[in-house]
């Protein structure tokens, strides 16, 4: 597949501890190979999301719509039109360590063909913290849970993830 796409960002400081930035990233979508045509076409994504900083703390409210104007088969739809809105909160504990938290809620709705008129609700849920050990490295523990329920079951999962990672950033 090769993608050719163009973004544009913007954040703005509405009060010192107030921010709002907005995202949007249009891709176009094509192969080289008849084989995968049907994954072809446009893809939009709008991002919006609202930040306020209060002394150790950090909330977010965020929207995403992703619209996809993408080839089909006669036996799936690869052309979900998708809404999200997700919370978000960071708590700074010390110096060394941070939690964080975050709940999204995205709906999905799939182009309707001859075998497939399907839509999907996504409920996610991370729970992370963080401990950083010097200036350069950092050790974080996640937990991911999400429950996706579709209108047809081969679609319908629950997925637990659970990732411990050491980094650095220099």
């Amino acid at each position: 597949l090769s993608t050719t796409g163009l973004s544009l960002e913007a954040k703005t400081k509405i009060t010192k501890n107030r921010e709002l930035r907005l995202n949007a990233k249009q891709e176009r979508i094509s192969s080289r190979s008849n084989q995968y045509n049907y994954l072809g076409g446009v893809k939009t994504r709008l991002k919006a999301a609202y930040r306020i900083d209060q002394d150790q703390r950090q909330y977010g409210l965020k929207y995403e719509l992703d619209h996809n104007r993408r080839q089909n088969t006669a036996t799936a739809s690869f052309s979900p039109t998708r809404h999200l809105i997700g919370v978000q909160f960071t708590r700074r504990l010390s110096a060394k360590y941070k939690i964080d938290a975050a709940l999204d809620y995205r709906i999905s709705d799939y182009t309707k063909v001859a075998t497939q008129d399907r839509s999907d609700k996504r409920l996610s849920i991370m729970l992370a913290g963080s401990y950083r050990f010097n200036s350069i490295w950092t050790g974080k523990t996640e937990l991911f849970l999400s429950n996706n329920r579709s209108n047809q079951s081969a679609y319908e999962y629950t997925k637990k993830v659970v990732m411990v990672s050491v980094f650095s950033v220099f």
